[in-house]
């Protein structure tokens, strides 16, 4: 599982910027979303972002009670 995920950009994606001839590195933070994923038990990522408020409920509900014992 990838948690911070990184890279570097291919010469044709930075050309357009005016970047030429060097290496350009990039990062992302992703993992918070999968570990927010597995403290409360989600399996999709889409369900993370849903606008669905009886599953948020039952994903917080879930999480929340890991909290509490």
């Amino acid at each position: 599982m990838e948690f911070v995920g990184s890279g570097i950009f291919r010469p044709e994606v930075v050309m357009p910027l005016g970047i030429r001839r060097s290496r350009v590195l990039a990062f992302g933070m992703g993992g918070l979303d999968r570990i927010a994923m597995i403290l409360m038990n989600i399996e999709d990522i889409r369900d993370l972002f849903s606008r669905d408020l009886n599953a948020i409920k039952t994903y917080w509900s879930n999480y929340s009670s890991l909290l509490i014992t």
